[in-house]
């Protein structure tokens, strides 16, 4: 129990937390550049880890993986353009939530007036909308 503990307190230092954040951050710059996958970010970036202790090192790893696979989703959402193929699937699936038609499916008004009751912010049954 001592030692788990122990894995704890090492995990939760300042240094730990910030070597996450710092990863996180160039994960997702390096992660946004179509072509690179996640796996190659943290290649690019392992040199960086070197020189600090393991319990700092490996989370900051761990950070940089998981910002390259938010920022690969980045340039597939916004420019349609994914670098790897689960942001190809994410793009598809996004990019017309992003675009200008996408919001203007989204404000067209439901055939029999009626909207869903979780497409509005209203917590309470089915709404009524005047025909535009």
């Amino acid at each position: 129990m001592d030692s788990i503990l122990a894995g704890v307190q090492l995990a939760l230092t300042w240094q730990s937390i910030g070597a996450v954040l710092i990863g996180l951050i160039a994960g997702q710059l390096l992660g946004a550049i179509p072509g690179l996958t996640a796996t190659m970010t943290v290649a690019l970036l392992i040199p960086y880890t070197y020189y600090l202790d393991p319990w700092v090192g490996i989370p900051m790893l761990i950070g940089m993986f998981k910002g390259s696979l938010f920022g690969s989703s980045i340039t597939a959402i916004l420019v349609k353009t994914p670098g790897t193929p689960a942001a190809a699937a994410r793009g598809v699936a996004s990019f017309g939530c992003a675009s200008e038609r996408g919001r203007r499916e989204r404000r067209r008004p439901h055939p029999h007036g009626i909207s869903h009751p979780l497409s509005r912010p209203w917590p309470w049954g089915v709404q009524f909308q005047k025909e535009a």
